[in-house]
């Protein structure tokens, strides 16, 4: 029983944690155009360096689970665009609710919520050996997912969304963790095998999104060549996190 509190805190604690990438906003709210072009760049390079580590760490476990999941995302994610789609005439924009999600809105929270689940499965198996791997996994997600939180929050604030509403879907997002942790250190033998399908899953839908949405929408609000140098950047910068991990 104690362990069961423990990998449930630990798994809220990195839930909560993704709420924390919202905070820069809380000190600038209105963005030009331009910036929100660069906004929707940052968020794209963001997710795809979240994206390569998912695959870095399904490799690992196994590989042809972890490119059919990655096949899977990509047709996930063109469902949920397809199912999202429509379009938004400037007067339904201007008079939408600051708490209601745009389409790219409503993609970004689905997608990172099919991204948070592979990772409580992460947390709940690597609890299953010992409580120190748990707890070194416990403190990598959290961190990762400050800069994910971020991601969300540079494309629903943007859009219309407040940032308050914004910090509460970024910690919806990963609501996913705490939920499955439980279940996956519990049955660490049958969760193991899912979590290269999930990170594969996870990361096909990302990088779909930063490619057929993100970036070609910040290509038309500011100029591509440093759409593309802050985008690199924010890869970079999720890289160098997970390697000062």
């Amino acid at each position: 029983m104690p362990h069961l509190w423990i990998v449930t805190a630990a798994a809220f604690a990195t839930a909560l944690a993704t709420g924390l990438g919202a905070l820069p906003f809380y000190l600038r709210k209105d963005l030009s155009k331009t910036q929100q072009g660069l906004a929707n760049a940052l968020a794209a390079g963001l997710m795809i360096g979240a994206s390569v580590l998912l695959i870095q760490a399904g490799n690992k476990a196994a590989l042809w689970p972890t490119l059919g999941g990655l096949t899977l995302g990509i047709v996930l994610a063109y469902a949920i665009h397809i199912g999202l789609a429509y379009k938004e005439p400037s007067s339904m924009i201007a008079e939408r609710p600051r708490t209601a999600l745009s389409r790219r809105g409503m993609m970004i929270v689905l997608i990172m919520t099919l991204h948070s689940g592979a990772e409580g499965i992460s947390i709940g198996v690597a609890f299953g050996p010992g409580d120190e791997l748990g707890f070194l996994v416990t403190l990598a997600m959290a961190l990762q997912n400050i800069p994910e939180g971020l991601a969300i929050a540079l494309v629903l604030v943007p859009s219309g969304v407040s940032v308050g509403q914004a910090t509460l879907w970024a910690i919806v997002s990963s609501l996913p963790q705490p939920l499955l942790a439980l279940p996956a250190y519990f049955a660490v033998l049958s969760f193991e095998p899912l979590m290269p399908w999930g990170l594969g899953l996870a990361a096909g839908a990302m990088i779909w999104m930063c490619l057929a949405d993100l970036l070609p929408e910040s290509f038309k609000s500011c100029n591509a060549a440093t759409a593309g140098t802050i985008a690199t950047f924010g890869l970079a910068a999720m890289m160098l996190l997970d390697a000062a991990l």
